[in-house]
């Protein structure tokens, strides 16, 4: 088989000499297979602060994401549901034995703040594109991958080398705004969710421009456990801030160079 049609302007196509690695190509032109930097948006509460504190990544199973499409079965021929009776409807993207983690290449989409980070309250990471993994007896292999976006993606037969890679990367053009890599880890067990990476794949932290105007009391003593929690671990992580531009209609990402004003705890 040459080529694989996404939809009318998309398609993979097979490397030379290894079918079981594909290129996704839009309207002919092949896209990047390694991204050149990778973010990822947290809310602050307990959970965010100890992944960053105990550096692990938290591995969702598709069906716990806020997209019901997403991995769906129902790209794969065989497993689609023809029909269902009553008011019922299956979950059909419960892959229990896959562990995803989500992560974006654009720092500063307006959409993402407010969706990820309780409307600039929390923060982002930046990792290197290419950061290292602990090995852990959970983990079968890992995988990061690039999201292709589709309004209406042709299923796949499951005896193509590359479909369950479809069926996991596969999302719908709505949600192109996000910009997704996705790291993929096939699990031994469906209790695996913490991956581990060195705390040397954090290259930057930046903060929500709302992070520092904290009013609740909770929210303050959570703030303070991480700026405590960061000046320890990462001192020489550079910081920045993600908020409205002065002088255009956009965000703007600045670095605070003095950085010990971060530090002036309540």
């Amino acid at each position: 088989m040459n080529t694989f049609k996404i939809d009318e302007s998309q398609e993979l196509t097979p490397v030379k000499g290894n079918n079981n690695l594909w290129i996704h190509h839009i309207n002919g032109v092949p896209q990047n297979q390694t991204p050149s930097k990778l973010f990822k948006f947290y809310s602050l509460n307990k959970y965010s602060i100890e992944a960053i504190k105990d550096s692990y990544l938290y591995l969702n199973n598709p069906s716990e994401f806020n997209d019901p499409f997403d991995c769906t079965y129902n790209l794969i021929e065989e497993k689609q549901i023809k029909s269902i009776a009553g008011f019922y409807v299956p979950i059909q993207n419960n892959v229990g034995n896959k562990g995803i983690c989500c992560f974006s290449t654009v720092e500063n989409n307006p959409l993402m703040w407010p969706h990820y980070t309780n409307s600039y309250k929390g923060f982002a990471i930046r990792f290197k594109p290419d950061f290292e993994i602990h090995k852990d007896p959970g983990m079968v292999n890992h995988r990061l991958m690039r999201v292709i976006y589709s309004q209406n993606p042709n299923k796949v037969s499951e005896k193509m080398p590359f479909a369950n890679s479809y069926q996991l990367g596969i999302k719908l053009e709505h949600w192109s705004y996000e910009n997704e890599w996705r790291l993929v880890v096939d699990k031994t067990n469906n209790d695996f969710r913490k991956l581990r990476y060195p705390k040397d794949n954090i290259t930057e932290f930046i903060f929500g421009y709302k992070f520092f105007e904290l009013k609740d009391e909770k929210e303050i003593e959570l703030q303070n456990e991480f700026l405590r929690m960061i000046k320890e671990k990462f001192p020489n992580v550079p910081k920045f801030t993600m908020g409205p531009d002065f002088d255009s209609f956009k965000l703007k990402k600045t670095r605070l160079y003095d950085a010990e004003d971060i530090y002036d705890f309540k």
